[in-house]
């Protein structure tokens, strides 16, 4: 990525506050995407940007003064954490827990932005919540598997096998590094075609790329930037249907990377007067 996530942040929000005359004039000529952004934060005033940068790290009355500002952290939600309380003799009831009564913080991630955006257009996100779960997990174990390999006796990597001893700490890691291959073979090197199937006169007039699988996914999953960003930095115009079909592709690649599902269970069955009953392992 060319842009730090601080600069992405504090430039999206420059355009955003921007006139809506000054913006009109940068469009005009023919500023787009991260040039569009860079631009707008270049034409405020430096303490318009100092203030940009301070309500970017701004943390939430209702969370203390414990936090520290970072504007770097991006867009947050704020929730609070129940707990079961005794209320009377025989009762009980829920309420918040947080310490001094303050709510947490939760740092949004591509799925929560682009599902809040699909909110306010009234839609939902159209992507299912085992495909998100599978999204999260890969760029979970992405960022463990880069930023492991040095071996300590915390408790966390006793936790994550072999006690902490060097034996443990390398099958730990060749367990991950093997997980991450499958997933990786499972995306496979193809482009969706439900991208490559849209007519070139509604692609856009830039100069198209195509868009690999494993690329749209790692740009989603591990770079946190939804479908407009992908598709200009590919070249494509950010319409409706590139948007629904890059959407689409990412959608086709995480149940590739779920894998078929196995199931297994007893079956009961009738064979003249007796019942009999049959355990099928590894049914498709």
């Amino acid at each position: 990525m060319s842009l730090d996530r601080l600069s992405q942040i504090v430039q999206a929000s420059a355009l955003d506050a921007l006139h809506p005359e000054d913006r009109a004039t940068l469009q005009r000529a023919g500023l787009t995407g991260a040039n569009l952004r860079a631009a707008a934060f270049d034409a405020m005033s430096e303490p318009e940007r100092i203030a940009l940068v301070r309500a970017a790290g701004a943390v939430p009355d209702t969370c203390g003064d414990a936090i520290p500002m970072a504007p770097a952290r991006g867009p947050v939600r704020t929730l609070d954490y129940l707990a079961s309380y005794p209320k009377g003799e025989n009762e009980t009831h829920l309420a918040p827990a947080g310490y001094a009564g303050r709510k947490t913080m939760k740092r949004l991630d591509v799925f929560d932005l682009m599902a809040a955006q699909s909110a306010r257009k009234g839609g939902c996100l159209a992507l299912t919540d085992s495909q998100i779960g599978m999204a999260r997990a890969y760029r979970t174990l992405t960022e463990d598997l880069l930023a492991g390999a040095v071996r300590c006796s915390s408790m966390e990597a006793m936790r994550s096998g072999g006690g902490g001893s060097r034996e443990g700490f390398t099958d730990h890691r060749l367990d991950m590094s093997r997980r991450l291959d499958l997933l990786h073979k499972r995306i496979g090197p193809g482009a969706g075609l439900a991208i490559r199937r849209i007519r070139p006169s509604k692609r856009g007039e830039a100069l198209r790329r195509n868009i690999a699988d494993r690329a749209l996914v790692d740009a989603v999953c591990l770079q946190d930037q939804d479908m407009a960003t992908v598709l200009r930095a590919h070249g494509w115009a950010v319409k409706g249907d590139t948007v629904k079909a890059a959407t689409a592709a990412v959608a086709a690649a995480l149940d590739r990377m779920i894998g078929p599902v196995c199931r297994s269970g007893i079956v009961g069955a009738h064979y003249g007067d007796q019942p009999v009953s049959m355990l099928i392992m590894g049914k498709k």
